[in-house]
């Protein structure tokens, strides 16, 4: 009854978190649709806490299916709370290089997330990630981005998702080093 409880509360959590992330930054991408082999990655860098929100440095959007996805990418001036982007690129990515961003978008499973929105960055870095694929619960994790409940999660794996150790503080650094160079890869390509 207690685990039901807490995967209810979680699930509730998660359900305000997605709606925090449709709504700031403002949203230049579709809204989160729900389709069998949809994908969707979401990385923010630059997060800070301020009294006004958080303030970014760039986000990357990766929004389509397994097949094709469209990359998006938008800077931020530093410095300014709830800006407009300075700049805005986007393009397709396909075949290999979106396999190879999907499955380094998957290991983001093997990492705790963090419980509830607001929470401090646990894993450094001030990024945030939330990535949404066929198959699996979201994942998210940062502030503003809360805590997305596989449903085989028992309560002990919920108290545990506060602690992040620095080999999985590395392993989040990699998976979004390799989202940002990937998007920055196709959308030079692409110029």
């Amino acid at each position: 009854m207690v685990t039901t409880t807490l995967r209810r509360v979680c699930i509730l959590v998660s359900s305000i978190a997605v709606s925090y992330t449709l709504t700031y930054p403002p949203a230049s991408a579709a809204e989160f649709k729900p389709m069998d082999n949809s994908v969707r990655i979401r990385l923010m860098k630059g997060l800070t806490p301020t009294f006004g929100g958080p303030q970014l440095e760039y986000v990357i959007d990766v929004d389509g299916t397994l097949d094709e996805a469209t990359v998006r990418y938008e800077k931020y001036p530093l410095g300014k709370i709830n800006p407009q982007p300075i700049e805005t690129k986007e393009t397709t990515i396909k075949g290999d290089q979106l396999t190879q961003l999907l499955v380094n978008a998957e290991s983001l499973h093997s990492l705790p997330c963090q419980p509830e929105p607001h929470n401090d960055d646990a894993f450094g870095h001030d990024i945030a990630i939330f990535a949404q694929l066929p198959g699996r619960a979201p994942w998210m994790n940062g502030r503003g981005q809360g805590c997305a409940v596989n449903n085989d999660w028992d309560e002990e794996s919920i108290q545990d998702s506060f602690r992040v150790n620095s080999e999985e503080q590395d392993k989040f650094k990699q998976i979004a080093d390799h989202i940002h160079q990937t998007a920055q890869q196709v959308l030079s390509t692409d110029s």
